[in-house]
Protein backbone atom coordinates (compact mmCIF):
# COMPACT_ATOMS: atom_id res chain seq x y z
CA UNK A 1 0.00 0.00 0.00
CA UNK A 2 1.22 3.40 -0.51
CA UNK A 3 2.07 6.02 2.34
CA UNK A 4 3.24 9.23 2.97
CA UNK A 5 6.65 8.69 4.66
CA UNK A 6 7.84 11.74 5.15
CA UNK A 7 5.99 14.01 8.33
CA UNK A 8 5.78 17.73 7.42
CA UNK A 9 8.09 19.80 9.27
CA UNK A 10 8.00 20.75 12.72
CA UNK A 11 7.10 24.67 11.66
CA UNK A 12 5.12 23.99 8.33
CA UNK A 13 3.73 26.88 6.10
CA UNK A 14 1.03 27.06 3.87
CA UNK A 15 1.93 25.36 0.37
CA UNK A 16 4.32 22.70 1.79
CA UNK A 17 3.25 19.37 0.28
CA UNK A 18 4.99 15.50 0.89
CA UNK A 19 5.20 13.21 -1.91
CA UNK A 20 4.78 9.43 -2.29
CA UNK A 21 5.16 7.09 -5.68
CA UNK A 22 2.00 4.67 -6.39
CA UNK A 23 2.26 2.71 -9.47
CA UNK A 24 2.90 2.64 -12.98
CA UNK A 25 4.20 6.35 -12.59
CA UNK A 26 1.35 7.85 -10.51
CA UNK A 27 2.48 9.57 -7.39
CA UNK A 28 0.80 11.81 -5.15
CA UNK A 29 1.34 15.41 -3.36
CA UNK A 30 -0.73 16.13 -0.05
CA UNK A 31 -0.21 20.41 0.32
CA UNK A 32 -1.55 22.39 3.41
CA UNK A 33 -3.70 25.37 2.17
CA UNK A 34 -5.21 27.55 3.97
CA UNK A 35 -8.47 27.10 5.98
CA UNK A 36 -10.33 30.99 5.91
CA UNK A 37 -13.35 29.12 7.74
CA UNK A 38 -12.19 27.62 11.07
CA UNK A 39 -11.44 30.60 13.97
CA UNK A 40 -10.92 28.64 17.22
CA UNK A 41 -12.73 31.61 18.91
CA UNK A 42 -16.00 30.30 17.41
CA UNK A 43 -15.82 27.13 19.17
CA UNK A 44 -18.04 26.40 22.01
CA UNK A 45 -17.02 22.93 22.91
CA UNK A 46 -16.20 21.03 25.94
CA UNK A 47 -12.64 21.50 27.12
CA UNK A 48 -12.67 25.29 25.80
CA UNK A 49 -13.40 26.78 29.38
CA UNK A 50 -12.66 30.32 30.23
CA UNK A 51 -14.53 31.44 33.04
CA UNK A 52 -13.81 29.68 36.63
CA UNK A 53 -16.88 31.08 38.22
CA UNK A 54 -19.20 28.88 40.06
CA UNK A 55 -17.21 26.08 40.30
CA UNK A 56 -15.22 25.96 43.45
CA UNK A 57 -14.74 22.85 43.86
CA UNK A 58 -12.80 22.48 40.99
CA UNK A 59 -11.42 25.66 40.73
CA UNK A 60 -7.71 25.03 40.68
CA UNK A 61 -8.00 22.59 37.58
CA UNK A 62 -10.67 25.12 35.84
CA UNK A 63 -8.11 27.47 36.87
CA UNK A 64 -4.86 25.76 34.78
CA UNK A 65 -7.57 24.85 31.89
CA UNK A 66 -8.35 28.36 31.70
CA UNK A 67 -4.90 29.42 31.37
CA UNK A 68 -3.85 26.82 28.84
CA UNK A 69 -7.02 27.89 26.72
CA UNK A 70 -6.01 31.70 26.95
CA UNK A 71 -2.31 30.23 26.00
CA UNK A 72 -3.45 28.54 22.68
CA UNK A 73 -5.74 31.49 21.77
CA UNK A 74 -2.65 34.12 22.59
CA UNK A 75 -0.78 32.13 20.17
CA UNK A 76 -3.52 32.08 17.51
CA UNK A 77 -4.11 35.82 17.81
CA UNK A 78 -0.13 36.21 17.73
CA UNK A 79 -0.43 34.34 14.13
CA UNK A 80 1.58 31.41 15.64
CA UNK A 81 -0.66 28.93 15.00
CA UNK A 82 -3.71 28.11 11.66
CA UNK A 83 -6.43 26.05 10.86
CA UNK A 84 -5.19 24.49 7.41
CA UNK A 85 -6.70 22.06 4.44
CA UNK A 86 -4.78 19.23 3.03
CA UNK A 87 -5.42 18.74 -0.38
CA UNK A 88 -4.02 15.54 -2.01
CA UNK A 89 -3.31 16.13 -5.98
CA UNK A 90 -2.81 12.86 -8.33
CA UNK A 91 0.26 13.29 -10.68
CA UNK A 92 1.49 10.64 -14.00
CA UNK A 93 4.79 10.59 -15.14
CA UNK A 94 4.74 10.17 -18.92
CA UNK A 95 8.53 10.38 -20.97
CA UNK A 96 7.56 13.71 -22.12
CA UNK A 97 6.51 15.73 -19.19
CA UNK A 98 4.38 14.86 -15.57
CA UNK A 99 0.99 14.96 -16.39
CA UNK A 100 -1.84 16.55 -13.27
CA UNK A 101 -4.57 14.54 -12.67
CA UNK A 102 -6.22 16.51 -10.60
CA UNK A 103 -6.98 17.20 -7.39
CA UNK A 104 -8.18 13.72 -6.09
CA UNK A 105 -9.06 14.62 -1.98
CA UNK A 106 -9.05 17.36 0.79
CA UNK A 107 -10.03 17.55 4.41
CA UNK A 108 -10.07 20.61 6.25
CA UNK A 109 -10.16 22.21 9.53
CA UNK A 110 -7.00 21.02 10.61
CA UNK A 111 -4.45 22.21 13.28
CA UNK A 112 -1.23 23.14 11.66
CA UNK A 113 1.57 24.78 13.90
CA UNK A 114 -0.73 24.00 17.44
CA UNK A 115 1.24 24.84 20.17
CA UNK A 116 1.01 21.38 21.59
CA UNK A 117 4.36 20.79 23.50
CA UNK A 118 4.86 18.28 21.16
CA UNK A 119 8.51 17.89 19.13
CA UNK A 120 6.21 17.52 15.75
CA UNK A 121 3.08 19.48 16.29
CA UNK A 122 2.52 18.70 12.60
CA UNK A 123 2.91 15.16 12.46
CA UNK A 124 -1.00 14.06 12.23
CA UNK A 125 -1.00 15.63 9.00
CA UNK A 126 0.83 13.14 8.16
CA UNK A 127 -1.50 10.67 8.98
CA UNK A 128 -4.74 12.57 8.03
CA UNK A 129 -3.04 12.23 4.30
CA UNK A 130 -2.56 8.83 4.58
CA UNK A 131 -5.93 8.10 5.83
CA UNK A 132 -7.47 9.96 2.85
CA UNK A 133 -4.82 8.18 0.87
CA UNK A 134 -6.78 4.88 -0.35
CA UNK A 135 -9.97 6.58 -1.48
CA UNK A 136 -7.60 9.52 -3.13
CA UNK A 137 -5.87 6.70 -5.27
CA UNK A 138 -9.03 4.72 -6.07
CA UNK A 139 -10.70 8.38 -7.76
CA UNK A 140 -7.28 8.78 -9.41
CA UNK A 141 -7.19 5.35 -11.17
CA UNK A 142 -10.99 6.47 -12.06
CA UNK A 143 -9.54 10.03 -13.57
CA UNK A 144 -6.97 8.45 -15.43
CA UNK A 145 -8.90 5.42 -17.07
CA UNK A 146 -11.08 7.77 -18.23
CA UNK A 147 -8.72 10.07 -20.15
CA UNK A 148 -7.40 6.56 -21.59
CA UNK A 149 -10.93 5.92 -23.05
CA UNK A 150 -11.30 9.29 -24.50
Amino acid sequence: MTIFARNFDAFACMGDSITTQAEQGLYFVATLQPDADSDPHEFDAPGWVFDTAGDAEHSAAVAVTVAENRRILDAWDRDEWHYCGIVITAWVTTPLADFRLGDVGSLWGLELNFPNGESNPNAHLREQANEMLEEAHTRALELLAAIRAA
